[in-house]
């Protein structure tokens, strides 16, 4: 059987998933989306960090291509034609939006959110780590409300990555997306998303009705070939025209509901629309070309604004 998915060496893309547990120190009232707020206090304290040279825009710094905000921020395209192709490559990061059962919170009350890193981002761990803390003291939101990081979990690691006061330790060991199901002989496959799906076709969103299992694997596909050519150059080669015949013939059947939302953006000075879709959708038919391309959506999520932490969902088995 043909697979379209082809490693060109023996590992797929190296991922580490972070958990930062954090404490308010005065109340604090999270946006129902925090994605967008949690990726510009991470930025501008990263730039605080690493900036060098002080000038207000990296595009013609001469450090721009060893300082770590411009390569995690403001990522330079592959050396790739597929990555020249796009004018946005894929940053080594995703948000994952705040973890807490309400929004209002009070003085001594604990949330965490997330970031999974990828390529250089991983090697930056302790500037990222760094840069949380003090972005975290610095205040969230425009009342800057301080708070305090409690401790760095790394998904697979048994003990705390990071606690205050301590060096860290022990680096948390990369991953790599692998297999939790029985692709050869599972028919049937349920993504649910815990965060809005946003697909656009010539800029404009997809209605639900008009989404397909294509247009869902093939979003997909490119994502996942961008993230490894930018951040794993080398390590895998997707067929893209297999994709698509085999995404044609599975059925999709899908329950979901549009969700309103908004960030704001600090360069356009305005609240722009991010909503989406979430809920479950249903993948049947000869699975086995897709599973490490599903399995990998977990990590890196799928459709416009992932890096704020959309179109994130997890994988259960549907039979």
């Amino acid at each position: 059987m043909n697979l379209p998915l082809t490693r060109n060496n023996t590992h797929a893309l190296k991922v580490v998933r972070l958990r930062f547990e954090v404490e308010c120190l005065e109340k604090l009232n999270l946006p129902e989306f925090s994605g967008s707020m949690f990726r510009g206090v991470f930025g501008n304290q990263l730039r605080k960090l690493s900036c060098m040279t002080r000038q207000r825009e990296c595009t013609a710094c001469p450090l721009k291509s060893t300082c770590p905000y411009s390569l995690i921020f403001e990522t330079p395209s592959a050396d790739h034609q597929r990555s020249k192709q796009f004018h946005n490559p894929p940053r080594p990061y995703v948000m994952e939006e705040a973890a807490s059962s309400r929004l209002d919170l009070g003085k001594g009350d604990h949330f965490s959110f997330g970031m999974v890193l990828f390529g250089y981002a991983i090697s930056q761990i302790p500037l990222i780590i760094l840069a949380w803390e003090q972005a975290l003291v610095s205040g969230l939101r425009r009342s800057q409300t301080p708070c305090q990081l409690r401790a760095v979990y790394a998904e697979g690691e048994p003990n705390p990555v990071y606690l205050p006061g301590q060096t860290i330790q022990n680096m948390p060991s990369t991953q790599f997306v692998h297999s939790d199901f029985d692709w050869i002989n599972l028919k049937r496959i349920t993504l649910q998303f815990v965060t809005p799906l946003r697909l656009l076709k010539q800029g404009k969103r997809i209605p639900l009705d008009d989404i397909t299992a294509e247009l869902l694997l093939m979003a997909l596909a490119r994502r996942y070939q961008l993230l490894t050519d930018t951040h794993q150059p080398g390590c895998l080669t997707v067929d893209f025209g297999l994709i698509k015949q085999e995404a044609t013939k599975l059925a999709i059947e899908t329950d979901m509901k549009w969700r309103d939302q908004q960030r704001y953006s600090r360069r356009q000075d305005r609240l722009i629309p991010i909503g989406g879709f979430v809920g479950t959708l249903t993948l049947t038919g000869n699975l086995a070309p897709f599973g490490e391309l599903l399995e990998a959506g977990q990590w890196i999520h799928v459709g416009k604004e992932a890096t704020f932490g959309l179109g994130r969902y997890t994988l259960r088995n549907a039979e």
